[in-house]
């Protein structure tokens, strides 16, 4: 039986990006509404780029959007500061006319509405049933009970189901709000000192956003009309919920008290209604969510090798002389300014060698000695280098990734050269060329299951392996290829010197930076 179309808003926010793919990866044919230009690799997925805001922008757009049967509208306008007098117009005045837009345009048979549980202001009683008064203190907050309240009228006009989850305190990776877990992580990466106002008394309920997608496919299954809360069910401390973090850190770290004459506070949802009628009960602890978080949140920076972070010239000059069929052996400079043009081993040689079973041979050979112990040895690390890794390291997941054929002996390499203690993996490709290396370092990075905040490489192929992987940033270094060559790749940055990688990596990978990487799409670039 084929599923019904389901129409996604919000899907590049922090709980978007993990229902679109828990929708797709069901079978449900999803269809996205974003603003920005986006692509998608995966079936199944279908982006349409329009803006909420704006009705003609949907009108243009009408015939798909009234062929998704169902529409999760998770769509919000979150301020930075939820009581300040700006946020009416931001969260209330703006969130309540795109959900005004997006009922002028659509012919669902289903809402599913993305609420929150600060609809209930403080809790009269515990756990909070969905029965519970709303009593919102902020304007977001109001906002969204005044979006319950349209969704609540329209539908009944109209005959369609409406199904209203209220979230509690959502978290993961891809979340950079000032909320408690995020704000934590950010500040133990950023070798700051967490802060726990009020000693962390006040309670929350705390669901990881994984659980919350299988909680919005549920709703999707079972098409059930009615108010339901989507969180844990459990009541814990912000204090447990900092230690957790720690613990996930691996950092000895005590947070710093700050005393605050504010009452204590107590939320936590009742889960009964959504566990009778959506079958939905969450399975992620909040110890396994929180490491799983701080694993992904500290931004993987992948690095190529060769080039890059090593010196090989003399390796690759000195297999050169002794390798190649020929007296007429060009000079280091001569060498080297070819290779940064491009060209191949075997096409230096040919240049002066006409004879195809000579450079076969050549081939051969230098395929079996270019790794082998005697020349791996002539390497040296870029000037610099080991002071730059070790500070990248303190912030950052760093990944080699680079196209050895003996990992074995890439590993013993990086041992004696004092640096292979600051990388959380080592890639290499093992017997390829060409095209197959692009493939195979464009697996091999995607088996890390990680988002690539930011890829640095010295060659065509890893910018364009970068775009494979949707690295947020892209950067080229250009000690072995020109920068002319590169520019061709459009590259997001170039980097001259290895000196300045901190301060780039940081600039375009820090913890604080916007979201992640979406895994299921990227951003459309540019490429006139």
């Amino acid at each position: 039986m084929k599923k019904p179309a389901v129409l996604v808003t919000g899907a590049t926010g922090f709980v978007g990006r993990y229902v679109v793919p828990a929708l797709a990866d069901a079978g449900y044919p999803v269809v996205v509404l974003a603003r920005q230009p986006l692509r998608t690799r995966r079936r199944g997925i279908q982006i349409i780029q329009a803006d909420l805001s704006s009705p003609r922008s949907l009108a243009r757009h009408a015939r798909p959007l009234r062929r998704c049967e169902i529409v999760v509208h998770l769509a919000a306008n979150v301020p930075r500061n939820p009581q300040e007098d700006a946020a009416i117009e931001y969260s209330f005045d703006k969130g309540l006319m795109q959900t005004r837009n997006l009922l002028e345009v659509v012919k669902p048979r289903q809402i599913i509405f993305g609420s929150t549980i600060d609809v209930y202001g403080p809790a009269l009683h515990l756990p909070i049933p969905e029965s519970h008064p709303l009593s919102p203190q902020s304007y977001y907050a109001a906002a969204k009970v005044a979006a319950e309240g349209l969704l609540t009228a329209w539908t009944a006009r109209h005959g369609v189901a409406l199904t209203i989850l209220r979230f509690a305190h959502v978290y993961g990776s891809g979340d950079t709000s000032q909320k408690v877990i995020p704000r934590t992580i950010a500040a133990i990466l950023g070798d700051e000192v967490p802060v726990l106002q009020g000693g962390g008394k006040d309670t929350r309920d705390y669901v990881y956003a994984a659980d919350v997608a299988e909680g919005v496919l549920a709703a999707v299954r079972r098409g059930v009309p009615g108010v339901f809360n989507m969180g844990s069910g459990r009541e814990t401390s912000v204090r447990g919920a900092v230690r957790e973090v720690v613990k996930a850190s691996g950092r000895s770290i005590t947070p710093r008290i700050v005393a605050s004459d504010r009452p204590v506070t107590r939320l936590f949802l009742s889960m009964h209604r959504a566990q009778s009628a959506l079958r939905f009960r969450p399975t992620t602890s909040l110890t396994d969510g929180v490491r799983e978080t701080v694993r992904l949140f500290r931004p993987t920076v992948v690095c190529d090798l060769d080039g890059t972070l090593l010196d090989v010239r003399r390796r690759y000059f000195e297999v050169y002389c002794d390798l190649a069929p020929t007296k007429r052996l060009i000079s280091a400079e001569r060498y080297w300014s070819l290779k940064r043009r491009g060209y191949s081993d075997r096409k230096i040689v040919a240049l002066t060698v006409d004879d195809a079973r000579a450079l076969a041979a050549y081939d051969r050979k230098r395929l079996r000695v270019i790794e082998s112990a005697r020349y791996l040895k002539l390497d040296t690390l870029v000037p610099g280098a080991e002071a730059v890794l070790a500070d990248l390291a303190k912030r950052f997941n760093l990944v080699i990734i680079t196209a050895r054929q003996e990992h074995r002996r890439l590993l013993e390499q990086l041992d004696a050269l004092g640096i292979s203690r600051h990388f959380a993996a080592i890639l290499s490709t093992g017997l390829a060329s060409g095209e197959q290396i692009t493939i195979k370092k464009t697996r091999l990075i995607r088996t890390l299951d990680v988002p690539v905040a930011a890829m640095i490489g010295d060659a065509a192929s890893d910018i364009e392996i970068a775009r494979r992987v949707c690295a947020s940033s892209i950067a080229a270094t250009y000690g072995i290829r020109t920068r002319a060559m590169l520019a061709k790749a459009k590259p997001d940055h170039f980097v001259n010197s290895i000196k300045v990688f901190p301060k780039l990596v940081d600039q375009i990978a820090g913890p604080r930076r916007a979201l992640w990487p979406l895994e299921w799409a990227e951003t459309q670039h540019d490429t006139r």
